[in-house]
């Protein structure tokens, strides 16, 4: 909040307070969107084959879908499924990548600098359609959207992330190397 409050109290802040990122910054950002992007392409895989076992005569074009509407489609899949560990470990690993979708997307369309003096990222841009999508509040003209990201919790937030990807690639591989098998095992019945 101090930080917030430095950063609005002063209106030159992004031409001349944030930092450039380190290399070890780009390595960590770049980890964090590879990983949400091998866990959405695992979402993706899981969401097919539920929705080719319980609705095979109403295909959905998985590959069209936004980000957004992949998980709403997997969680809604996923809910079809019968209570078991795998249906309540994809639906932690939805909930994850919900959490992160909005820092994906911020890593791969904002800038992003340090903080002085902080160990703390900002993310900012004067694309409306940018801003708008972060929270929904269009900026006026000649402003800056931003948020900020303590790079601590960012790391902690990348180990889950990695831990929910690694079971989603899991279940992703079951489910399509044993389709009829597992599927049956924990799919309701139609």
């Amino acid at each position: 909040q101090a930080i917030q409050q430095h950063v609005d109290s002063k209106p030159d802040f992004f031409y001349n307070g944030p930092l450039p990122l380190k290399d070890k910054d780009f390595l960590l950002i770049g980890k964090f969107v590879q990983t949400y992007s091998h866990a959405d392409l695992c979402a993706r895989r899981i969401t097919n084959m539920i929705q080719k076992a319980t609705q095979p005569s109403c295909p959905i074009n998985i590959v069209a879908l936004s980000d957004y509407d992949m998980l709403k489609h997997l969680e809604a899949m996923t809910k079809k499924l019968v209570d078991s560990d795998i249906k309540d470990g994809i639906l932690k690993a939805h909930a994850a990548l919900e959490l992160h979708r909005v820092h994906r997307h911020n890593f791969s369309h904002w800038v992003v600098r340090r903080v002085k003096n902080e160990d703390v990222f900002i993310m900012f841009s004067m694309n409306n359609k940018e801003a708008t999508r972060r929270d929904g509040q269009s900026i006026s003209p000649n402003h800056v959207k931003y948020g900020l990201a303590p790079i601590s919790d960012l790391i902690i937030e990348l180990e889950k992330l990695v831990g929910h990807t690694d079971y989603l690639a899991k279940c992703a591989y079951l489910l399509e190397s044993d389709s009829k098998g597992l599927s049956t095992m924990v799919l309701r019945e139609i």
